[in-house]
């Protein structure tokens, strides 16, 4: 069906945007859901702030007034959880408030919203009542392909990560976190992309809200696991393009300082609460031996030059999980969710 053919989908649909000291990216996603609506009238969006402790909420809220954009909020909130904590401050308050929404886009900040973006996830979630889980197809900001669709982290895909080398990566495929886009109405994997997926209501009421034990990182593969685990599909639709200015508020891809704690403390949790503390002890060594392998092969030119990492990377990690391991503190939150 082409675009400008479709009906309008009544559909009730809550989008969550959280927001921590970026409201001009914030401002620019609003700006890209803003031609949504036509099509998706019963669409709220709500911008909950983490607690910025800037001009966030007055910049934001300044914006949604200049434009008269009357289908959009803004929740202060009173510290900064990190982005699970946020997302579930706005679902925790329509689920107790009985709001109406079929389905929750948790959506970064950091996106911009293609045409019809929203819509597809929708219409396909309407025909496809066993998907829980439906991401959009998700591109960088030069146009390159970002995969949104992935299988859980491993003890294997930590070594095959590590190594990049084509004779073991080809052997190990079928263990590689990214999922290939292929050219067709869905792409079914274990976890999408966390800056832009659309969850049935029957999910939170199901399983939960995410795990706010998590700060920043997994905690969309941890609660795509727990779906999963509870019976629904987890797709990625290829039809629905986003493009993601990745880590514009993280600063994830920055090579030249450390890279925050919580992403060590969220790789860890995740990896404990999936295969337990042996399975975290075989990731790190998995690790360990393809770090090896890898920085051997760069040695002899066996492949190209090994990207750059953050400062520390390998003692973060290792140190860390040990650190972690000997205090009692393995997740490095709260106590880990069964």
């Amino acid at each position: 069906m082409k675009p400008n053919s479709r009906s309008t989908n009544t559909s009730f649909v809550l989008v969550v945007i959280v927001n921590y000291r970026t409201p001009h990216d914030a401002c620019n996603t609003l700006a890209s859901i803003a031609p949504e609506i036509e099509k998706l009238p019963n669409m709220r969006v709500v911008v909950a702030d983490n607690a910025s402790g800037d001009d966030s909420v007055s910049q934001v809220q300044q914006t949604i007034e200049a434009n008269q954009w009357v289908w959009a909020t803004v929740m202060p909130l009173n510290k900064n959880g990190g982005f699970a904590a946020g997302n579930n401050a706005v679902v925790r308050h329509d689920l107790a408030q009985n709001l109406p929404f079929d389905y929750v886009l948790l959506l970064n900040p950091d996106t911009i919203v293609k045409s019809h973006a929203v819509l597809d996830l929708v219409e396909y979630l309407d025909a496809n009542p066993s998907v829980g889980i439906a991401g959009a197809n998700v591109s960088l900001m030069d146009q390159s392909p970002h995969t949104a669709a992935r299988r859980l982290p491993s003890p294997v895909s930590e070594f095959t990560s590590q190594t990049r080398l084509g004779i073991i990566c080809n052997a190990l495929k079928r263990f590689d976190v990214s999922v290939p886009i292929e050219d067709s109405d869905e792409v079914e994997c274990q976890w999408v992309c966390g800056a832009a997926m659309m969850v049935r209501r029957e999910v939170f009421e199901k399983i939960g809200l995410m795990d706010e034990g998590y700060f920043l990182y997994f905690e969309e593969v941890d609660f795509c696991w727990r779906a999963i685990e509870a019976g629904f599909r987890v797709v990625v639709v290829p039809d629905s393009h986003i493009v993601h200015l990745e880590g514009a508020a993280t600063g994830i891809n920055q090579t030249k300082q450390r890279r925050g704690q919580y992403w060590y403390n969220s790789r860890r949790r995740f990896l404990l609460k999936r295969y337990g503390i042996a399975g975290l002890l075989a990731a790190d060594v998995a690790f360990v031996c393809g770090r090896l392998i890898g920085g051997l092969n760069d040695l002899l030119h066996l492949r190209s030059p090994y990207p750059q990492d953050p400062r520390w990377f390998t003692w973060d990690v290792l140190v860390g999980d040990a650190q972690a391991l000997c205090c009692g503190n393995p997740s490095g939150g709260p106590p880990l969710i069964d």
